[in-house]
């Protein structure tokens, strides 16, 4: 038996479905259903009240779906996690919440960029813009030490012929072995913090590597340094505007590859190194002008090139996960030995093809 006032409700409503009314769809006796159980209808009739129990308020979607109103939840900002983690006195454990990276770059090998990153607290993090301005500071004192001696082997040739060549040679072998040591040394060593004088040291030995290398180039073919400088520069923007337009996406699985070609060519130069110093032997072709060594030449261009896709992937997740401040200077120095590296691969692959 039905309600009185239900029944009035159902037999005098037209609107909402009753006897004698166009049916208006399942949205409409929804609302009505759902509206406390009080028909407003705009002729005045059915103004009782059914029997039913009132319900919870309730949404309906334009496909005519309800559901409850839930209130919005409050987020926490993932920015702001490595900060209340340190006020709170909490030692940030990044490798906890940074994904697995790797990288081909010695530098950005997460755990030993995680143990240096814990070494040492700070209440202020790793930014983006803070790597990038540390790294022009290193690349600008790197461009003016090569200028200057540059022009002092140069000046020395003028005055006596086949000093300055000399000289280049000697500063090349110190600068290249020094700064092979101490990128060894800083890597499995760990310093805390900011070695800032092995950093200083590190650009004081690449000036003698690179600029005695560089005038020793220059010198056998001639307008070298300036193409090998331009087209360093030109890759260098290349690989940023490739990747801050996420034209190719980096991720794991690309760093996984790069770290296993950048091992792969490692390999193959360390055991040049020892077969030479053993018995005088040489990989043959590769260092040749031929086309084998020229197309070995683009491919190690093209993976060093590569390779500032990691580097710019690493230090935007540790920029993401809140890395400590004086890890942008560790950031600013791979960056650095990535370009040097991209640098020389370009020098040699350009003199193979003016031969």
């Amino acid at each position: 038996m039905v309600p009185s006032g239900h029944r009035h409700h159902r037999f005098a409503c037209g609107r909402h479905g009753g006897h004698g009314a166009p049916q208006q769809g399942r949205r409409a006796r929804l609302e009505h259903r759902h509206a406390g159980g009080a028909c407003r209808c705009e002729t005045g009739r059915g103004v009782g009240r059914t029997t039913q129990r009132r319900r919870p308020a309730r949404s309906i979607d334009r496909l005519g779906r309800c559901g409850h109103r839930r209130a919005p939840q409050r987020r926490l900002d993932p920015r702001r996690i490595g900060g209340l983690l340190r006020e709170a006195g909490v030692r940030f454990e990044t490798h906890r919440l940074a994904p697995r990276v790797m990288s081909g770059n010695p530098v950005f090998n997460e755990r030993r960029f995680t143990t240096i990153a814990n070494s040492v607290p700070s209440n202020e993090v790793m930014t983006i813009e803070g790597a990038l301005q540390k790294a022009s500071i290193l690349f600008g004192a790197l461009l003016v030490g090569m200028l200057v001696m540059f022009g002092a082997y140069a000046g020395l040739d003028a005055s006596t012929p086949g000093a300055g060549m000399a000289l280049a040679g000697v500063a090349a072998t110190i600068g290249g072995i020094g700064a092979f040591i101490l990128v060894i040394g800083l890597v499995f060593v760990r310093p805390k913090g900011t070695p800032t004088f092995a950093m200083t040291a590190y650009v004081g030995l690449e000036i003698l590597f690179l600029s005695g290398f560089t005038y020793i180039m220059e010198l056998a073919y001639p307008g070298i340094a300036l193409q090998a400088g331009l087209v360093t520069a030109g890759i260098t923007g290349s690989m940023t505007m490739l990747y801050t337009s996420r034209v190719i996406r980096v991720g794991p699985r690309f760093n996984m590859v790069m770290a296993a070609l950048v091992s792969t060519v490692m390999f193959v130069y360390v055991g040049q190194f020892l077969l030479y110093l053993i018995g005088g032997v040489t990989i043959p072709f590769i260092h040749g002008s031929g086309l084998i060594g020229i197309g070995f030449s683009a491919i190690i261009v093209a993976i060093a090139s590569f390779t500032l896709l990691s580097d710019f992937y690493f230090i935007e997740m540790g920029a993401k996960q809140g890395f400590p401040k004086h890890m942008e200077w560790w950031a600013a120095f791979g960056l650095l030995m990535s370009v040097v590296w991209i640098y020389i691969e370009v020098l040699r692959l350009i003199s193979k093809l003016r031969d």
